[in-house]
């Protein structure tokens, strides 16, 4: 249909022989012409830390008639810094096989004596790669590249998809000086413009301009002046979320006199049409053939003891093949068959499986993490690129996500964990599900500790892993095999030296991952003569402040609520007591999102006990609430690193 339509438009534009096109959009720079002042510089002053920055990064786009397709322009400069930049260097033009890259050109500049020297790219220098059938990739390494370089290349390309405007990106993960973006598309075709990001436009501008055959077009121009490099922060969501940009949504097609088709639909179209779909909730109503294994895999079950039946029996016959998708890729026999499946092959049978055993259960569309954050929440179909499922026993509801073998029932996948997902009725009106897991990470550190003669603390240390931390252990067992995972903690742990470690690995998801350690530590006690200092708290992940920076730019993001929980029982050695232990401290956030209690009390009979408990309740905290999450960690760590002062007995 959407092709059709676009035909009826194109050919009227080209009957016309009336050709009135608008000015041609020329880049702002010449190619070849260097600043000098670009040439010999060593820093960029606006960040330090930059390998490189983007000098110049400009794109024009518009319909080429003559091909029916997109035409997208490119001139870009890069300045190399320094060595950690010369990747820059080396340059990647992904494009259809049936639509090369065109008037390609490119060279390295640098300054010798004072002199510009120009090196050009030739064809030696450029390789085009197959990826599949029909896309390729095209490589240029650059000659010459050194400390100081500057690159510049330009190119034209054609994008055979008028439906989906390719996005612009004005942030890279180096700093960009200029970027500007050029669009030019007829009126008869209708965007929603949407903008991301952090970094305000410097100007953004349209006008109104005559294309061939009298067609009439708009004119769209933005442009960002010093856009600071994209940097991860600690505990930000997917970082390409928050990335400067704009993107394009078709909302239209005018073709006056025959069409005028509106691609906006409703929730109710939208779930229409998925409820109709062959590869979506059609899906569903074709497992009578494992009917009988429902019966045999819950017999004698309830409540969540049969839903877990059904999930595992899901995760038993079909792996996942690692894509997220939204819609199943083949027919139930054929995913039974070859044991093997996208994640909605997988979810969709685990629907129908859980319908065949008596429960309303639905499938469920939702945005993964690294899919993008939704903050509108309407029926956009690339919004949605993963399917779940939903069930309901008596008056508890689950969420359900049969890909991860080593996780719960009760737990989704953390890149499942984004925000609401849509509920698809065919007998009820659809809704919302709130995509939270409660409870997804316990760690708990129990050990009984004493100090030899060398000043080493020694004794039994056991670990208990609950939720996601159990399930990447389990995994991380699974895949390398229980020697190399010990010779794993064992080098990330180099001032444990380990004398026995054993693991007891649960029999199924839900159960916890125990490691029972039997150790000596260095570095945890300072002997002074007749003073000791200790720290005997382990090095847990909380011993560094992580929100350091003076300011914060993104959202915080814990995922789901955890604890971390530390027991230490310490036995004096012999002919010393207690001169001084920490203060004990209780603290929590405003609003008791975060909580922390540190104590650590005398026993009497030779024994200090130390205990570290800190419980993140809300997962999901603003950038505005950085400052009180910067100094509640400040006194964590604070906490984390004092030391018990024990002095010899006279």
């Amino acid at each position: 249909m959407k092709k059709s339509i676009l035909f009826l438009f194109l050919f009227a534009a080209t009957v016309s022989f009336t050709v009135t096109l608008g000015a041609p959009i020329k880049s702002p720079k010449k190619f070849g012409d260097i600043d000098m002042k670009n040439l010999e510089m060593t820093i960029y002053d606006r960040d330090s830390s930059a390998a490189a920055v983007y000098i110049f990064d400009w794109g024009n786009a518009y319909i080429n008639y003559a091909t029916s397709k997109l035409a997208l322009e490119m001139h870009v400069r890069i300045k190399i810094i320094n060595s950690q930049g010369f990747s820059y260097g080396n340059i990647e033009i992904p494009h259809h096989t049936k639509t090369p890259v065109m008037r390609f050109k490119g060279a390295t500049y640098n300054l010798e004596n004072g002199n510009l020297v120009e090196s050009e790219v030739d064809k030696s220098m450029i390789f085009d790669e197959k990826v599949t059938s029909s896309n390729r990739i095209m490589k240029i390494s650059f000659p010459d590249v050194r400390e100081g370089s500057i690159i510049e290349y330009s190119y034209k390309i054609e994008i055979d998809d008028l439906f989906n405007l390719v996005p612009w990106y004005f942030q890279t993960s180096v700093p960009v000086m200029h970027s500007e973006y050029n669009l030019r598309v007829p009126n008869n075709f209708k965007y929603k413009i949407l903008y991301g990001g952090f970094v305000p436009l410097t100007s953004a501008n349209s006008k109104q301009v005559t294309e061939r055959g009298g067609i009439s077009a708009t004119f769209f121009h933005w442009m960002i002046r010093n856009v600071p490099a994209m940097k991860s922060e600690p505990f930000m969501p997917e970082k390409r979320n928050f990335i400067t940009r704009i993107e394009f949504e078709l909302e239209a097609i005018i073709v006056p006199g025959r069409v005028n088709e509106n691609f906006l639909t409703t929730w109710p179209k939208f779930e229409e049409g998925l409820i109709e779909s062959e590869n979506f909730y059609k899906i569903t109503k074709q497992y009578n053939f494992l009917k009988d294994s429902v019966k045999a895999i819950t017999e004698g079950k309830t409540g969540i003891a049969k839903i877990s039946a059904i999930r595992n029996f899901v995760i038993r016959h079909v792996k996942w093949n690692k894509k997220e998708r939204r819609m199943a890729s083949d027919s139930p026999k054929s995913i039974y068959k070859e044991g093997e499946g996208n994640s909605a092959d997988i979810n969709l049978m685990m629907v129908a499986l859980l319908k065949k055993a008596g429960f309303e259960a639905y499938p469920v569309i939702i945005s993964t993490r690294s899919n993008r954050i939704i903050t509108d929440y309407r029926p956009v179909a690339s919004y949605y690129n993963y399917t779940i499922a939903w069930v309901k026993d008596g008056d508890k509801e689950y969420l359900l996500d049969a890909t991860d073998p080593y996780l719960p029932a009760e737990l989704l996948p953390a890149r499942c964990i984004n925000g609401r997902g849509r509920i698809i009725r065919d007998d009820k009106p659809s809704g919302w599900a709130d995509l939270v897991v409660r409870n997804g990470s316990t760690e708990m550190i129990m050990g009984t500790l004493a100090i030899d003669e060398e000043g080493y603390l020694v004794g039994d240390i056991q670990i208990s892993s609950y939720g996601y931390p159990a399930g990447r252990k389990m995994e991380r067992v699974k895949s390398k095999g229980t020697e190399k995972f010990i010779e794993d903690i064992k080098k990330n742990r180099p001032e444990w030296d380990i004398e026995k470690y054993d693991i007891e690995i649960p029999p199924h998801a839900g159960k916890p991952f125990v490691e029972k350690i039997k150790c000596s530590i260095e570095g945890r006690v300072e002997d002074m003569g007749d003073i000791l200092f200790l720290n005997p708290l382990l090095g847990t992940k909380w011993e560094e402040n992580p929100f350091k920076g003076e300011k914060r730019i993104y959202p915080i993001d814990f995922v789901t609520s955890q604890t971390d929980r530390l027991v230490i029982q310490l036995k004096l050695p012999e002919g010393y007591q207690v001169d001084e232990l920490p203060e004990s401290v209780r603290i929590a956030t405003q609003d008791k999102g975060i909580y922390y209690l540190y104590s650590v009390r005398d026993l009497g009979n030779g024994t200090v006990q130390i205990q570290s408990n800190l419980k993140i309740n809300r997962p999901k905290f603003s950038q505005t609430e950085f400052e009180e999450l910067k100094k509640f960690f400040e006194v964590v760590r604070e906490k984390q690193s004092a030391q018990i002062v024990l002095k010899r007995s006279t």
